[in-house]
């Protein structure tokens, strides 16, 4: 009896002992573990080649989440075929996941586990050599190699995407991972997603499209917008484009046009333009812009720059995209660079005591076209520029002061139409030269041009000199110095001297060949 019973405990515990050793077993298998490297990739094209081919280039995308499921279960206990139950795991949304917790089941899918979650970002992976490499768009996770008793399938769900890549598809694996030309298992797994796609958010981008930044007062600037077309656009609530120039500054509705990326025009059942202000609003139909999602539309329109504007004063172009994407409301911007006028200003006095101011004296201007400016602020040819009333005048005051405003930078000449009462008209043309900062110069002494004339001579008459190229014709300077500059006429002292040399020397030279003559005649005098 004794024997027995101790048999029996033997038995009990060779039992436990191989019982043990199996349960370490089972256990140390169902741990066993490998690391599984995801990657969000999308595929930008990158240039075109010299043969037209395109090149494209791999960016991982940082920030989206993935949920890994462990459908191992699910597959193995299906009772449909593998094939469609292959297709049914596919269509795992993350709206089914939601809510679940590490270690949960989905309800929706009996033998569906949640068993990781995470995010894309950058960090070291092994590449093809096993050396470590700074990758973008890679969740990394540690993964069961097998599910039970049965090697592990994993699904990997994107439950949480980033505004500029579309969402991945549903990605499947299965262990062992196996090398294709060895056929051993994989010391680095990767996964790859698929179908993802860069995600086209609104944008906007505006320009001067002009070479230059200065203009005259009524001049036509021309400004282009390029309009990013966001690739959900046909979800958004409104789409709507605001134009915003300083308010010396107007915009010219019908001058606005809208084309696609090929230059075509788009359809106005799409958008409608109104005035707002100095400017204008486009409103679009969001979900008639579906066609071009992912585009770029180019707007082109211009503005006129209106008269009194300051002259050397930076004047703005600013427009915004305000829309709503079904989650937000939201608005970018952007300005392009600044706009300039220009202007001179001017002083007119006595020739002969420069420190007495003249009133009176009146100008038109021209410019280096042979064109004078009008009152439209505009530019015409004219045969009669003292008498033609459409030109544009301006007039020294009590000070002698005069300015002119408004004229894009370059080079033009103020013709003396009236001289001041008692002086004596400008024959020739005064130049001078518009640049940025020529008119704030003016505040100064040494930013001032002065415009001299002399007294008409004291004979009873006040004839006017001829037109330019006339006979009295006087010398022009214009210059930036210390001292004011001056221009205009005046007879200098030392031109008298030298005309009294001259006179001398040919009585001279006169006289001297007269007497040589009497001595080659014999000191006879001709009879």
């Amino acid at each position: 009896m004794k024997r027995l019973t101790l048999f029996i405990s033997c038995l009990t515990v060779v039992l436990l002992a191989a019982s043990t050793f199996l349960f370490l077993g089972q256990t140390a298998q169902a741990v066993e573990t490998q690391t599984v490297y995801l990657h969000k990739e999308v595929t930008k094209n990158a240039e075109v080649t010299t043969d037209q081919t395109m090149l494209t280039e791999k960016q991982g995308i940082n920030g989206a989440e993935f949920t890994v499921v462990d459908i191992t279960n699910y597959l193995r206990n299906s009772t449909a075929s593998l094939a469609d139950a292959m297709e049914t795991v596919k269509k795992v949304t993350k709206a089914d996941i939601a809510g679940v917790a590490l270690g949960q089941s989905l309800s929706a899918y009996p033998g569906m586990q949640v068993v990781g979650k995470g995010m894309t970002g950058r960090k070291a992976v092994p590449n093809d050599e096993g050396k470590m490499v700074e990758t973008d768009g890679v969740f990394q996770t540690s993964l069961a190699k097998k599910s039970g008793t049965y090697d592990a399938s994993y699904l990997f769900v994107e439950t949480g995407s980033v505004p500029h890549a579309g969402a991945s598809d549903n990605v499947i694996m299965h262990f062992p991972v196996l090398n294709e030309a060895t056929k051993e298992e994989e010391e680095h797994v990767h996964v790859y997603s698929k179908n993802d796609i860069v995600m086209e958010l609104p944008d906007i981008h505006k320009e001067l499209s002009e070479k230059h930044q200065d203009f005259a007062y009524g001049e036509v600037i021309q400004y282009k917008a390029v309009l990013t077309i966001p690739t959900m656009i046909g979800s958004y609530q409104y789409f709507r484009v605001e134009d915003l120039p300083d308010k010396q500054l107007t915009a010219e509705l019908d001058s606005i046009v809208l084309t696609d990326n090929q230059g075509n025009l788009i359809a106005p059942a799409i958008y409608q333009v109104s005035a707002k202000d100095n400017g204008f609003v486009i409103e679009f139909q969001p979900a008639q812009l579906a066609i071009y999602q992912g585009t770029e539309l180019t707007l082109t329109y211009h503005l006129k720059l209106a008269e009194g504007s300051e002259p050397d004063a930076a004047f703005y172009n600013t427009i915004r995209l305000h829309y709503h994407d079904s989650t937000d409301e939201q608005q970018e911007e952007s300005r392009s660079k600044e706009v300039y006028t220009g202007g001179y200003r001017f002083i007119k006095v006595d020739a002969d005591q420069q420190e007495k101011t003249l009133n009176g004296a009146a100008f038109v201007i021209r410019n280096s076209k042979e064109q004078y400016l009008t009152n439209r602020f505009t530019w015409k040819e004219t045969t009669d520029s003292l008498n033609d009333q459409e030109l544009f005048r301006i007039t020294s005051n009590q000070e002698g002061a005069f300015e002119v405003r408004g004229l894009a930078y370059g080079t033009y000449y103020l013709e003396e139409v009236v001289a001041p009462n008692g002086y004596r008209r400008l024959s020739d043309p005064v130049e001078f030269k518009v640049e940025k900062n020529t008119y704030s110069a003016g505040t100064q002494a040494e930013g001032i041009l002065k415009v001299v004339n002399s007294k008409l001579p004291d004979t009873g008459t006040s004839v006017d000199p001829p037109r330019r190229g006339g006979t009295n014709a006087t010398t022009v300077t214009n210059r930036m110095s210390k001292s004011l500059p001056q221009t205009g006429e005046k007879l200098g002292t030392a031109g008298v001297a030298a005309g009294t040399l001259i006179i001398a020397f040919v009585l001279g030279l006169f006289w001297f060949k007269k007497k040589q003559q009497i001595n080659e005649n014999g000191g006879n005098k001709k009879k």
